[in-house]
């Protein structure tokens, strides 16, 4: 009954959430000007009811757009030219003021204000206030003087301040399918598969899922009690995985960057995960399931060169059997199955090899390998204390945990950039795993899964210049029999 009732509050909660609409550069945009003051630049949208003041110093390094959400985009701009792939900030309008409840679980949306009946969200471009390394592989094609402008903004305060124009009205509308785009978690509908129905829900069509899975997740005290509950039951039960998010806490931000760790969460029986090359985005794949290890690629748009990290299934198929190259192998952990015909059960072990022939030695004669996954560790020593503590960014896990006499692997994904010390200490810890791999992460962290009401959730990942990652990766780890435990 507690739990019908949570969730008809949770819908109409959802439904009464309406986005503004999408507005065009033309004559129906008016009142949209810049003026250079004293203590800074202001930009005043009477359409969206904002005014906002950037630092002086922006004069000729930026650009404002319609962005997709109904809202604007403030895009990078250098010596004449625009840079639509470099944004600086994004404005997005949600049409109701949220409470401070909803506004602590926004994840990296930040309120700027509320008023007038409208929440107006922000989301920073996040390479802004990546390593230095990292920061000039992630702005390559601007020249050097434009990434020390890029870098000086990033050490200021963006938006000086930001004020709700009094007595502003936006219009309703309903919000079409390119609404849907930019989100880190699609549950898409125009992305179902053959031969498989998806439920569609007043929420998917009414409000931006960015937005909305922060808000329609449930606490993580009915999470974990769902799943002390599932644990008790008979083995035998029809179906083959479990789903479900522990929503975290937020924590201290990292060189000024937020922390939440919140993560999704597939647990299914070890032997029902394979490795599977796919060559393509997880999303496109007909597959459930996270993507997998390491790759060599020029384009994350193109089909990956090769593989870098193992990639092996008995099942037959492609297969990659190193970790890194065959001229240069390195000793990294994999993530491996194997049916103990003696205990006549699936096991798993994570073993450090630097090839397939190397992770074979450590199986006996009645142990059959059936996939091998390889990943990097989550030691402090291999990452280095600037990595390990000072570094956020998207992480896919691959763990498992022996419960009952079976063992179960999790695939995990963070849901937000979070340092591998946080990632250990406020997320993975909830659920107590025997021991578990990091595959790849930053904007290869994917997943695509039928949760437990029929829909879809499609998490295509995040670059940290970009809204939607949506990378090609080389392979993937996926579900084998796809039977979700309903609710």
């Amino acid at each position: 009954m507690i739990k019908n009732i949570f969730s008809l509050l949770l819908t109409l909660a959802t439904i009464t959430f309406c986005v503004v609409p999408s507005f065009v550069q033309s004559s129906t945009v008016h009142a949209v000007t810049s003026q250079e003051q004293s203590n800074g630049i202001e930009y005043v949208n009477e359409k969206l009811g904002f005014s906002l003041k950037i630092p002086d110093f922006w004069k000729d390094h930026y650009i404002v757009e319609e962005n997709d959400q109904g809202g604007v985009i403030f895009k990078f701009k250098f010596e004449g030219k625009v840079y639509n792939d470099i944004y600086l900030f994004n404005i997005y309008v949600v049409n109701k003021e949220y409470s401070n409840e909803e506004q602590e679980e926004l994840g990296d949306n930040s309120v700027l204000g509320i008023g007038n009946g409208k929440t107006y969200l922000v989301t920073e471009n996040l390479a802004m206030y990546a390593s230095p390394q990292a920061f000039d592989k992630y702005f390559s094609s601007v020249p050097k003087e434009g990434r020390n402008v890029i870098e000086a903004m990033s050490k200021q305060k963006k938006i000086l301040n930001f004020n709700v124009l009094e007595g502003s009205t936006v219009g309703k509308a309903e919000l079409n399918e390119e609404g849907l785009k930019g989100s880190p978690a699609e549950e898409a509908k125009e992305e179902k598969p053959k031969g498989e129905t998806a439920k569609e829900t007043k929420e998917e069509n009414n409000v931006p899922e960015e937005v909305a899975l922060s808000i329609k997740q449930t606490s993580v005290y009915n999470w974990l009690k769902k799943w002390i509950s599932s644990i008790a039951k008979p083995a035998n039960e029809n179906f083959d995985y479990e789903f479900f998010e522990i929503k975290g806490e937020a924590l201290p931000k990292v060189n000024d960057r937020p922390q939440y760790s919140s993560i999704y969460v597939i647990k299914t029986p070890a032997d029902n995960i394979r490795s599977e090359i796919i060559k393509e985005p997880v999303s496109k794949s007909k597959y459930m399931g996270i993507n997998g290890g390491f790759f060599d690629s020029q384009n994350y748009q193109k089909t990956p060169t090769d593989g870098r990290s193992i990639a092996y299934n008995a099942g037959g198929g492609e297969h990659y059997d190193y970790n890194e190259t065959s001229e240069n192998p390195i000793i990294r952990p994999n993530f491996v199955t194997y049916f103990d015909k003696k205990l006549q059960k699936t096991q798993v072990k994570i073993i450090r090899a630097k090839d397939m022939k190397k992770v074979r030695e450590e199986f006996e004669d009645y142990q059959q390998i059936k996939t091998a996954i390889g990943g990097v560790s989550h030691s402090r020593k291999v990452w280095g204390d600037e990595y390990y503590e000072k570094t956020p960014d998207r992480r896919t896990v691959l763990g498992y945990k022996e419960e009952k006499g079976t063992v179960y692997a999790y695939l995990i994904i963070t849901r937000f950039p979070l340092t591998i010390a946080n990632l250990k200490e406020h997320a993975l810890n909830k659920l107590e795993l025997d021991e578990y791999i990091l595959l790849d992460g930053s904007g290869s962290t994917s997943m695509r899964v039928k949760k437990p009401d029929g829909t879809w959730l499609i998490d295509k990942g995040r670059e940290l210049n970009s809204i939607d990652a949506d990378r090609h990766v080389y392979n993937m780890v996926r579900l084998i029999n796809t039977n979700v435990k309903k609710d």
